[in-house]
């Protein structure tokens, strides 16, 4: 998701509803420029 401000959160919350209940998520700040 790089340069991607607008759409990360919506994309973690469609992480978080799914399903499956085995999840590690993990977010890593590489600097991208948003």
């Amino acid at each position: 998701m790089l340069n991607a401000e607008q759409t990360v959160g919506a994309t973690l919350a469609g992480i978080r509803r799914q399903t499956y209940q085995i999840l590690d998520i993990v977010v890593v700040d590489d600097g991208s420029m948003d």
